[in-house]
């Protein structure tokens, strides 16, 4: 039996892989986007609010987050999106780090619905919670929202 190593494949193939990995990383980058939302846009924010960072990325980035920030909760929430990506109104995961709340989109009209409504609310602030979540509500199509 020959216990060696196999060799090293040819430096074309090192460099094809090199290439590939520096492409997928500048896809990440192109496609992550994100802004604020939330009482510091569209509300009153008082002392003790958070802030709300809607962030579309990919999977890999969000199990990555949740594995680093994330509680056995939202790892388990992470899985479940991406199972049923209707599950949490479109969030892939929303995990707390001190007073940021990351709200995290692997599906761009998830993520659009979060932008369309926040827009739309920074038109008329400042608004109530309630009213925040009602307008979402409509944009997401939830059965009996007005």
């Amino acid at each position: 039996m020959n216990d060696l190593p196999p060799p090293p494949p040819p430096r074309a193939t090192l460099q094809i892989l090199q290439e590939s990995a520096v492409l997928a990383d500048n896809e990440r980058e192109k496609q992550m986007r994100s802004f604020i939302t939330g009482s510091r846009v569209y509300g009153t924010p008082t002392e003790k609010s958070d802030t709300d960072l809607v962030i579309l990325t990919d999977q890999a980035t969000v199990d990555l987050l949740c594995s680093l920030f994330g509680t056995e909760e939202d790892q388990a929430l992470a899985k479940k999106t991406t199972q049923d990506p209707e599950y949490l109104e479109g969030l892939s995961a929303s995990i707390k780090v001190g007073k940021l709340n990351l709200l995290l989109c692997v599906h761009e009209h998830h993520y659009d619905i979060w932008l369309r409504g926040t827009r739309q609310l920074q038109a008329i602030a400042p608004v109530t919670r309630a009213q925040a979540v009602t307008l979402f509500d409509v944009l997401r199509g939830k059965p009996g929202a007005k």
